[in-house]
């Protein structure tokens, strides 16, 4: 009986540390991802649930929602450098309370300063100016697909 026990126990552990596994893959590159943000330099308050920006980087193509309104622009990489061409930027132009407007200005001033990259262990992306401070932490959501890549 505790033979059978022993084993069940072992047998459902296995089972409990693979399907741990599967979720916590290190993600090595910010491109081909889909990311929410988690804070920004220059914004203190609380981030709107329902209004919290957002970055998908697709071959050299950015594009998200800034808050409010959605953008769409290039960006280069190479190694750990990143700049994105946010002053050529193409942002729609909804209006939304002030503090929605607030992160959004923050957002796209932010992402105007961004000079590299790093993805720490907990897999979120840390976007650096050039003296290396943080000016945008996002959260991994999920992979882009390959048809969403066109």
């Amino acid at each position: 009986m505790l033979r059978k026990t022993l084993s069940l126990l072992t047998l459902g552990a296995l089972f409990f540390l693979a399907s741990c596994s599967s979720n916590s893959e290190k993600i090595e590159l910010p491109i081909h991802a889909e990311w929410s943000i988690i804070s920004m330099a220059g914004y203190e308050g609380e981030l709107p649930a329902d209004h919290s920006p957002t970055l998908r980087m697709v071959l050299a193509n950015v594009h998200g929602n800034a808050g409010c309104n959605e953008y769409q622009g290039r960006f280069t990489m190479l190694n750990n450098t990143l700049k994105f061409n946010a002053s050529e930027f193409a942002v729609t132009r909804k209006m939304c309370p002030p503090v929605v407007m607030e992160v959004e200005d923050v957002f796209l001033q932010n992402m105007t300063m961004v000079n590299s990259w790093q993805i720490n262990s907990d897999n979120e992306l840390i976007l650096s100016n050039d003296v290396g401070n943080e000016v945008l932490r996002f959260e991994y959501i999920r992979e882009i697909e390959p048809e969403e890549k066109k």
